[in-house]
Parts: C-alpha cells; structure tokens; sequence
C-alpha cells in the first residue's frame, strides 16, 4: 500500500453531513462528482487559481471534457483583492465534508492512469477538509473595475480573442488516496503510478513511498470576460 496524500474538493455533494466516517462507494470519480455539481476540474491542482484571479484558458494535450488548465493574466502585484473572501465548510452548503469511495478497472483512466492502471488493483481516496472559496458578485466587479493600466490592458487583449474569464468560486480540501498494486507489479510500475497520481491529483513527493500535499483548489467555477453575472458551465458539460 502507497499512503499519499494530495488535495481535491470532488465530494462535495454526495451526501448529507452526517458526522459519520461514509463508506466507501465505487459509484463515482472525483471529476464525475464535480461535473455533475457545476465545477470543471482544475488540472493540475494548486494554491494560484482562487476566486477573483483573472485567467485565460490553455491549450493542452489531453485534457478531458469537464477538465480546465489556466494561466494568470494578472499576478496579485497587478490587481487588487478584497479582504472579504469568503472561506466556509462545505457542510454550509447542506453537503458531506468527507468521502471515501474505491476506484479499480476501467475507471483508474479518469485519474491519469494510461498504461500504468495494469500494476493496480484499485485506489482508495478520502476527501477531507473540503472549503468552498468566493466572493460576492459586488467584490468581483470591483476587481475587475480596479485592475491598474498594465494588467487592464492585458485583459482587454485576451477579452479580444475570446479567452479572458474571472475565477468566481474555487473548492479547496485535502485528499488522501491508498493504492493497492497487484502482486506482480515491478518497482518502475510503482513508481510511474505514484508520479501519474501526483501529477493528477496534487501533491508532493516526500518518499518513494508517499506523497503529500494540503490545501489545493481541485474545482473552478469560471465566468468570461464581460458576462461575469454567473458562471459559465462546465467544459466539457
């Protein structure tokens, strides 16, 4: 068994908070989860892409439908965030703050498993500490009214070519995963699974044995530029 921890907000709204430890449930994946409440998922996972930043999305190879990779248009130096994010547990939204469910067969492709899904038996995942990131629709508006004349006019030129959005919520959370391997697998096969997962689900090497990381932003709700009153839906949806 691999222990590794990474971080991802997918299980939002599978069930009712009942301050139980839940079952596992082989139902879903994190990103049909995260479809099917509205969100695209981010890939890969990070701290950068929180609500208000102004993004443009990226061509990249592979991506699944419901899959999103941002760039900044504008770093923090160049626009102004209200100090009022809003950083509340996902129970407020009437939602599970954990989740547990088994991913095993077909379904390891939908965690960038290629070729590797052969070396593994099944992967456990447990979501844990999920937050829901935003601000109002007044503190948006006001970011985007206040960007100052170098990342205006950046703005101005992606909203031009159709790729300028703002970031209007972000689900964060830490997730833990456990993979079981069949009996037969090499040490290079286990190897390439951990950087697979990693690189899809978050996280940071510490061993040859673990990978950890906390706090990521797994799901983005986006809006484009000049119709920010909602979002926009899911790719892929």
């Amino acid at each position: 068994m691999l222990r590794m921890m990474g971080a991802a907000a997918a299980a939002l709204a599978l069930a009712a908070c009942t301050g139980e430890t839940p079952a596992p449930s082989s139902a879903q994946t994190p990103d049909a989860i995260l479809r099917g409440i509205g969100y695209t998922v981010l890939v890969p996972p990070t701290t950068t892409f929180r609500p208000g930043m102004l993004v443009l999305k990226k061509n990249v190879e592979g991506l699944a439908p419901g899959q999103v990779a941002l760039g900044l248009l504008c770093t923090q130096e160049f626009t102004s965030f209200p100090p009022t994010l809003r950083d509340s547990p996902s129970s407020a939204m009437g939602a599970a703050r954990e989740r547990a469910f088994e991913i095993e067969g077909g379904a390891l492709q939908a965690l960038g498993l290629g070729a590797q899904a052969e070396a593994v038996e099944r992967v456990s995942l447990r979501f844990e500490n999920t937050r829901v990131l935003d601000y109002s629709q007044e503190d948006l508006d006001a970011i985007r009214e206040a960007l100052g004349p170098r990342c205006a006019a950046t703005f101005e030129r992606f909203t031009a070519r159709g790729n300028a959005h703002q970031v209007l919520s972000a689900f964060q959370a830490d997730l833990s995963y456990d993979v079981a391997f069949h009996g037969g697998a090499s040490a290079e096969a286990r190897t390439a699974v951990l950087g697979a997962l990693s690189a899809r689900l978050g996280g940071a090497a510490g061993s040859a044995e673990s990978t950890s990381g906390r706090g990521l932003i797994y799901g983005v709700q986006l809006c484009p530029a000049g119709d920010c009153a909602g979002p926009a839906p899911a790719d892929g949806a």
